[in-house]
């Protein structure tokens, strides 16, 4: 039972850091666009 918790929590915490990767690099990508569409 334990061991279950705590693979549930690493699980978790991947998800998280893996969430959190995907957005960082969604932003950069939206900030790329928009300075490209400034460009005259």
């Amino acid at each position: 039972m334990f061991m279950q918790r705590s693979l549930e929590k690493e699980v978790q915490e991947q998800l998280e850091k893996e969430r959190k990767r995907v957005i960082s690099e969604a932003e950069w990508v939206i900030d790329t666009k928009d300075t490209e569409i400034q460009k005259p």
